[in-house]
Formats: C-alpha cells, sequence, structure tokens
C-alpha cells in the first residue's frame, strides 16, 4: 500500500518539474534578451564619454545585404554594404567596392613594372556599389553623398532633413532583435523600415535615420532598392573612415546632371571629359543602376 501510494505520488512531481523545467527556460531566455539589450546600451554608453581622439572609432559594424536594380532590363543585383557607426559620424559604403579600392592602392603604390601592375588589377575581383553615405548627427547634422563617375569622384553636403516617420503595424524580429515597422517618403520614393529599441543609435542604411532604435531593414516600395541586416559586431579598433581619393564638392542639381549624363552614356562621358566632343556611335547605354535619390531619377 505504501508503495503504491508513494508511486502515485511521483507523478504529479514529474509533472511539475516539467513545468518548472518550462519556466526556468522562458525565464532564462527572457534574462538574456534583457542582458544583451542592456550589454548593447553600455557598449553604446563607453563610446559616449570616451575622449576627442578616439571620437570616431567605430561603435557598431552592421552588415547589410542590399538588392537594387537597373533600368532598361529590370536585372537586380546584389552587394553586401557596411553601416559604421562612430560617435561623432557614421559611413554606409559597399563592402566589396572598399575591398577592391584598397587592392588597386596596394597596386598603384607598389612600384611593380607596368605591365605586371596591369595584370595585377586585371585580377582584381570586381567591385559593389561605387556611392558613400557620411552622417553627422552632431556639429551640423549634415548628410555628405559621394559618388564616382569613371574616373571623376563627386560630393554634394546638405542639411540633414528630420524624415517624417510613420509608426505602423508589423513587429518581427531580425538578427534576433524585435523591430517595430514605419515608413516614410523621400524624393517621391516610399520607404518601409524595420527598425530596434534595444539598439538606440537613431542611424541606418544610406540616409534614413530619424527613429528611436537602429534601422535593421529597409525596402523601398517599387524593389528598386532594399537593405537588410545580416550581422552585428563591435568595431574592434576600427576607425570611421572618409571615403579615400579625390572628390570634387558640387551641389545637388549639379550631381544630379552627371548622373544623367554619365549613366545614359558614359563612353561619351569620359571622352568629353577629356576635351573632346567627338561623338561616338552607338556608345549609349542600354541599361544602368537607377539612382537611389529620388524617383524622377529613373530613366
Amino acid at each position: 500500500m505504501s508503495r503504491e501510494i508513494q508511486q502515485s505520488n511521483k507523478a504529479p512531481r514529474h509533472h511539475n518539474d516539467n513545468f518548472e523545467s518550462d519556466k526556468r527556460f522562458i525565464e532564462t531566455v527572457a534574462e538574456l534578451r534583457i542582458m544583451r539589450k542592456y550589454m548593447m546600451v553600455l557598449l553604446l554608453l563607453q563610446f559616449v564619454v570616451m575622449p576627442a581622439e578616439t571620437a570616431d572609432s567605430v561603435m557598431l559594424h552592421i552588415v547589410y545585404n542590399t538588392t537594387y536594380a537597373t533600368y532598361g532590363n529590370g536585372h537586380k543585383t546584389h552587394d553586401v554594404m557596411a553601416l559604421d557607426v562612430g560617435r561623432t559620424m557614421s559611413h554606409f559604403y559597399s563592402e566589396a567596392q572598399r575591398l577592391r579600392d584598397e587592392q588597386m592602392k596596394k597596386i598603384n603604390e607598389s612600384n611593380l613594372p607596368l605591365e605586371v601592375a596591369i595584370n595585377n588589377a586585371k585580377n582584381v575581383g570586381g567591385g559593389g556599389l561605387q556611392w558613400h553615405v557620411c552622417k553627422r548627427p552632431s556639429g551640423g547634422d549634415s548628410i555628405t553623398f559621394y559618388d564616382t563617375f569613371g574616373l571623376d569622384g563627386v560630393k554634394y553636403t546638405e542639411a540633414d532633413k528630420r524624415l517624417q516617420w510613420n509608426i505602423e503595424d508589423g513587429d518581427t524580429t531580425i538578427c534576433g532583435y524585435s523591430c517595430g515597422k514605419a515608413w516614410t517618403n523621400i524624393g517621391g520614393r516610399r520607404w518601409t523600415v524595420w527598425f530596434t529599441a534595444d539598439i538606440p543609435v537613431s542611424d541606418g542604411p544610406w540616409k534614413l535615420r530619424g527613429l528611436p532604435g537602429l534601422i535593421l531593414k529597409a525596402v523601398e516600395s517599387d524593389g528598386i532598392y532594399s537593405f537588410c541586416c545580416t550581422s552585428i559586431t563591435s568595431g574592434n579598433g576600427m576607425l570611421v573612415e572618409m571615403p579615400s581619393g579625390n572628390y570634387t564638392d558640387c551641389t545637388y542639381d549639379e550631381y544630379k546632371t552627371i548622373y544623367y549624363k554619365y549613366n545614359d552614356d558614359p563612353i561619351q562621358f569620359l571622352v568629353t571629359r577629356t576635351g573632346n566632343s567627338l561623338p561616338i556611335p552607338g556608345s549609349k547605354r542600354k541599361s544602368a543602376i537607377i539612382s537611389i535619390d529620388e524617383k524622377p531619377f529613373t530613366h
């Protein structure tokens, strides 16, 4: 009799153990999420109190899988872009293009015979999008856009436009972070984004910023451009670097004129820049990257 009572008493205790185990597991997951959130905040705070000489150290290195379209053939191209966030500025750029630029720079500085240098240059892999965006949240709230057309580098700086964000339903999880959904209009394009308040950095890909958290995903309504975060790491001693090379200052309207001419007929554009106005028959481009800046840019 006593044995049967002991056995019957074990069953409910077994279920209680499972319940308690599940409860502890859920609590542990919740605690880990809270800890990760506070660890990210602490990581950011340590840069706020750092001295001026390390002000441009990278706090966060965010990588985005990027897709963009071309006009003429509707083809979609992929790139890997990165956002380096520092204390006084951030830099958004193509990692593939940056790697290519570094390799080409080494070749140019190697003092190799011309034939060897040319062969080495041919073996350098293809790059990515050539434009960069540098945002300065302090000291004027400015955004500088850099681009390259052939051998010509140009840049324009504009005041940071306060985007009018609209919060809407559609929460999701990206890279393990809970994200809210919002949308805004820029240059005739509607952008929908997902941002996480767990990372209190008001920044994101391209010129997107102004939300109470880091933007981890952004999609343009026509599918022309999209950015989706794939990883977030600390800077590990990196510096927020300005784009290398010579860039000529221009206005936004001047940039649009250059963009149109180059993308319509790059060969004729390059020939004209050398001072030769001789027309090149059949040199017009059949397809080119659609500008991210504004809808009227499309052909």
